[in-house]
């Protein structure tokens, strides 16, 4: 199923990702997919570049979030998505061993803290690039058996750019295919939904 937007759903899917023009429209949508988890006693994790990361944190404050508390009580972890990325590649590959050390370890610590985690990720994004679109495929589909197995909604991000080349439209069906909602622009930049 395409939407725009389904952050205003009740239920979140355990994996969706969205296709994103507008940065701004982007980190808005990570806020509140991440403030509305603390308000329901969810942990929320960010694996993103510094950019989003800084942009969303200001948000999360802005919006009434106190973040040196949630930071304090790991309720918040925030990463680096390049970083995160170097520490499970191997040979330009995602190590199914080491994904499931580095992020596996992350996302089981949360769940035994919270009823539920939200994560957000741009891993997949930095792979794709770089080139590395069969990489990227592949690193979702280990997020993919992450969710499957744990208490997870994971939200993953690319730019829309990456993917409308011909070329990629392959990759770029694996892409949705390993997710259960598929989010595209919205052309007015608002959250509506088809």
């Amino acid at each position: 199923m395409v939407q725009h937007s389904i952050l205003g759903n009740l239920i979140t899917p355990k994996h969706f990702v969205r296709f994103y023009d507008d940065d701004d429209a982007l980190v808005k949508e990570v806020a509140q997919f991440i403030s509305s988890g603390f308000l329901a006693g969810h942990g929320g994790i960010v694996i993103a570049t510094q950019p989003h990361r800084q942009a969303l944190e200001r948000r999360l404050i802005a919006s009434g979030c106190d973040l040196a508390a949630v930071l304090q009580t790991s309720r918040y972890v925030a990463l680096d998505a390049a970083e995160t990325l170097s520490r499970f590649m191997v040979g330009g590959w995602p190590d199914e061993t080491r994904f499931s050390e580095v992020v596996g370890s992350l996302i089981a610590s949360a769940e035994e803290r919270h009823s539920w985690v939200r994560a957000f990720g741009e891993m997949v994004a930095i792979l794709w690039a770089e080139g590395k679109q069969d990489a990227a495929v592949q690193l979702e589909r280990l997020w993919t058996r992450l969710c499957e197995a744990r208490t997870l909604s994971l939200f993953c991000a690319y730019p829309i750019q990456y993917v409308q080349k011909e070329e990629s439209s392959n990759h770029f069906m694996d892409i949705c295919t390993e997710h259960s909602q598929v989010l595209l622009p919205n052309p007015l930049n608002t959250s509506s939904s088809l």
